[in-house]
């Protein structure tokens, strides 16, 4: 991983664009997709930007990235206390304006200096991410696009599960006269101004509940967009005096909040393939598209009733959409974007690796039973708890070291492990409030 050459002149030309930034935050998302960050002067980023070889990192004392859960505890066994720490590599390319005029924003790959060079990145998944996106393309010529849609739901503090007093209308138009539709419209034009495109943004099912869509791009850039949107809407949200989440369901009466993603690729005839990989492993990855204990459940109306099947509509949990896009419907906020997605690509890629036939049928515009899901061939289902969504991930290792790599699955899936053990002693109430508080 390497800091572009134009990067001090890129940070110079932003600065001076924007002459009332005087702070720089440097942002990644770990393993439970919870944002982390450190900040430096506008004056020490330009250093940082003008020598890559010598100050181009920020510097963590502990591996944050995997060591650290949405709940709020921290795994001893994998905190490692770094002598030279882990060094957050800011990618300028991402360099953009808050909602603070003082302050701007940089997403950053992760650097562990504790392994050899070769190994630097291994567990950074924005880099899991980048590998096989060139893999893909180097392989096959494959080329994907990939578009994001977030439901988000607005409470009325940080600290009370309890929604805002809105109407729950889906497409109502009782919720664009509402005070909190301010809290959307403020946001599409700060993405808008900041270069990202919206497609579509209305109020979803249930209270507060509203869903934003975005242009499609390459899954680097789109996934990028997304954290930046994200951060966007809680900065935005807490200025109009609510709390925004991205928590799938944040109290006992919500109706579940998703993360679909639109994947497309560029090469019709290898489509078929592609899906029959995805249909042929998606259960295999639900620990990391489903990304926590509290994940499991509770969106099984989502999901054909929990069946991993695929269809031209929406009675699955995979859509196909013309020939060669796809809608996944299964993922949820409390999972690492940049892993989400990689881990999609990887199996589809799989599927077009070993040339696999498409054999199991589309299920037609009718509820997706399991006497349908018979006539299809459909034999799997979404894993009801995480543990058993790891037991299934684990059960495919070779496929999955093939998607994340070695360590990155390794550490993923004792992360996984270690949540599980903590979530379960935790009082519900207690790890919603304190999901809530970060995602």
């Amino acid at each position: 991983m390497t800091t572009s050459p134009n990067a001090h002149e890129r940070v110079a030309s932003f600065l001076k664009e924007h002459p009332k930034i005087r702070h720089v935050r440097y942002v990644i998302h770990d393993y439970h997709n919870v944002p982390r960050c450190m900040l430096t002067t506008s004056s020490r980023a330009l250093t940082i930007a003008q020598n890559p070889t010598q100050t181009g990192a920020v510097t963590s004392a502990t591996s944050i990235n995997y060591c650290a859960f949405n709940t709020g505890h921290y795994d001893f066994s994998l905190m490692v206390a770094l002598a030279d720490g882990d060094h957050w590599v800011p990618v300028w390319e991402t360099l953009k304006c808050t909602t603070r005029d003082d302050q701007a924003m940089v997403l950053c790959t992760i650097k562990e200096m504790k392994e050899p060079e070769a190994n630097w990145f291994d567990r950074d998944p924005r880099s899991v991410l980048q590998r096989l996106v060139n893999k893909a393309k180097d392989e096959f010529g494959l080329e994907f696009s990939v578009g994001y849609e977030i439901e988000f739901q607005l409470l009325k503090s940080m600290n009370e599960l309890e929604a805002i007093e809105v109407p729950a209308e889906p497409y109502g138009s009782c919720s664009v006269r509402d005070p909190s539709f301010d809290v959307l419209l403020e946001t599409v034009e700060t993405l808008e101004d900041s270069g990202i495109q919206v497609w579509k943004y209305h109020a979803e099912v249930g209270r507060g509940v509203y869903e934003l869509s975005f242009s499609p791009n390459d899954p680097m850039t789109a996934t990028d967009n997304l954290i930046f949107a994200l951060e966007t809407i809680k900065s935005v949200a807490k200025q109009h005096g609510s709390h925004a989440t991205i928590h799938p369901k944040p109290f006992e009466t919500a109706g579940g909040l998703g993360q679909h993603m639109h994947i497309s690729v560029n090469k019709g005839e290898l489509s078929d393939s592609f899906l029959a990989g995805i249909v042929g492993h998606i259960r295999s990855i639900c620990a990391v598209l489903m990304g926590a204990y509290d994940s499991y459940g509770i969106r099984d109306h989502v999901f054909g009733g929990g069946l991993l099947g695929w269809s031209m509509g929406k009675t699955a949990p995979i859509r196909r959409i013309g020939e060669s896009r796809f809608e996944i419907r299964i993922p949820d906020g409390l999972g690492n974007p940049y892993l989400q997605i990689a881990s999609l690509l990887g199996i589809g890629m799989d599927g077009v690796r070993k040339q696999t036939k498409l054999e199991m049928k589309g299920v037609p515009a009718v509820a997706l039973t399991d006497e349908v899901a018979k006539e299809c061939g459909i034999t799997d289902r979404v894993p009801a708890s995480q543990k058993e969504a790891i037991e299934a991930m684990e059960k495919n290792k070779e496929v999955m070291v093939e998607v994340l790599g070695e360590k990155c699955f390794e550490t993923y899936v004792q992360h996984r492990k270690s949540d599980t053990k903590h979530a379960s002693k935790m009082p519900k109430t207690a790890r919603n409030k304190q999901i809530v508080m970060n995602i």
